[in-house]
């Protein structure tokens, strides 16, 4: 029987060998510092044991002595250290903070021309843990490839070396992707897939993906240009998402979806909002309270894009005048998102119902809110002296974040499959379901 051939993993844009920072270019540069120009040779690094950072060693020709301007503002504590590294074609003029010198930051590069460019490359830090595909690398052979396919272009991500994120590490080399265009593209459409890579895997994670790049090639697959750029990236939170490593699908239908939605910029800028409160609740920002108060924030914005300027039932007179629980509520039954507390909820169970006999999540959420956010101090010390009130408050945040997810989800357009917290099954792989709105639909 012959043996079956699997798809070869991609490498790397760079070679690293695990240490803190890996050599990306080397060559006769100029760095600029007000009128006057230092000659040399720079060394530039992708520096990965902290946040991805571009970094530079610069070594001049002659002795830094001789250009005194330079010198006295690298003296100077109120200087803000700027210069530009002038380099090669390959990395372009680099904006960089010289406050270290000889060593330095790149700050930011020029990418106003770049040419049009038919295949990218990613570097891709504290990714999400997808199965995916197999993959040979060497001798060894993995599941670790999905794909995307837009009108344009194909994304593949591939594993890199076997590592994914822990608790214990701030940054880890976890994907590589690949981006092939159809036809050659200009420096806006890389912009977009940029943006496309960052958002989808960061709201697939639930925390903020690092991407560093893109590597620009040729058709002999040699870098023809390299954008000093990373994302903003957070630390492997370990808490549940809506995506299970055996949603394999998940990230082409939801990368697509998240392109179809920036047809309207208007809408996309307020789902893009709720993405960010989202993703920023999920890393407890502001502890527990400051994550219910985002989840809320997140839940409205979504209220008002879905009620006022998609399905136009409310003018936004109208919707001003439904109270916040209201709007919650009925943005989550629009969607089929159920909001009762879940049956393994333990403690919320046994808070008070209000006034009106209701007793839900949204009902809780709000009243959490108010109390924190309102001037009388009565409402927070009542909200913290209550007996269970620290794993109340746990609990709401968990299940809360489920609806979010689920409604920003759907405003996307997302039907695919989840993975619910609410969930009574024993392993997560039975917990995966159709999202409500489908079932809906139905």
């Amino acid at each position: 029987m012959s043996k079956v051939q699997l798809p070869i993993a991609l490498n790397p844009p760079f070679s690293w060998n695990s240490g803190d920072c890996a050599q990306i270019w080397q060559g006769p540069s100029k760095l600029i510092f007000h009128d006057e120009v230092l000659e040399g040779v720079a060394t530039v690094k992708l520096r990965m044991t902290e946040h991805p950072k571009w970094v530079f060693d610069f070594q001049p020709n002659v002795a830094i002595a001789e250009f005194a301007s330079l010198k006295r503002n690298l003296m100077d504590p109120h200087s803000l250290k700027n210069a530009k590294l002038r380099t090669d074609s390959t990395l372009g003029d680099l904006d960089v903070d010289v406050s270290n010198f000889p060593n330095g930051t790149i700050v930011d590069c020029d990418e106003s021309d770049n040419g049009m460019s038919k295949s990218l490359v990613y570097a891709i830090f504290n990714g999400l843990e997808l199965h995916g595909m197999p993959l040979q690398r060497g001798t060894s052979s993995f599941c670790g490839r999905f794909e995307a396919i837009l009108p344009n272009a194909r994304i593949t991500v591939d594993k890199a070396l076997g590592l994914t994120p822990k608790d214990c590490t701030t940054s880890i080399l976890t994907h590589i992707a690949h981006v092939q265009f159809d036809n050659a593209v200009d420096n806006k459409e890389v912009g977009v897939i940029s943006e496309l890579l960052f958002r989808t895997l960061s709201m697939m994670r639930l925390g903020w993906v690092g991407l560093a790049g893109p590597w620009y090639f040729g058709p002999d697959l040699i870098p023809t240009r390299i954008d000093c750029v990373t994302t903003k990236m957070s630390r492997s939170s370990g808490q549940l998402g809506w995506c299970q490593p055996q949603m394999d699908s998940s990230f082409g239908e939801l990368l697509l979806c998240i392109h179809n939605s920036r047809i309207d910029k208007q809408k996309f800028d307020s789902m893009i909002m709720a993405m960010h409160y989202t993703i920023e609740s999920e890393q407890c920002s502001g502890g527990i309270e400051g994550a219910l108060i985002l989840q809320q924030a997140a839940l409205e914005c979504l209220a008002w894009l879905e009620m006022v300027q998609t399905r136009s039932i409310y003018s936004n007179r109208q919707f001003k005048n439904i109270n916040a629980h209201g709007r919650m509520r009925e943005l989550l039954s629009l969607n089929n998102i159920a909001y009762s507390i879940p049956e393994k909820a333990e403690f919320l169970k046994n808070y008070p119902k209000n006034e009106e006999g209701i007793l839900d999540l949204v009902q809780i959420l709000s009243e959490f809110r108010n109390a924190l956010v309102h001037s009388e101090p009565k409402h927070a010390v009542r909200l913290f002296a209550r007996e269970h009130g620290d794993e109340e408050r746990l609990e709401l945040w968990h299940f809360v974040g489920m609806l979010v997810q689920q409604a920003l989800l759907a405003s996307f357009g997302y039907k695919g499959k989840m993975l619910r917290r609410d969930s009574t099954k024993q392993y997560a792989v039975h917990a995966v379901e159709q999202v409500p709105w489908v079932q809906g639909e139905a």
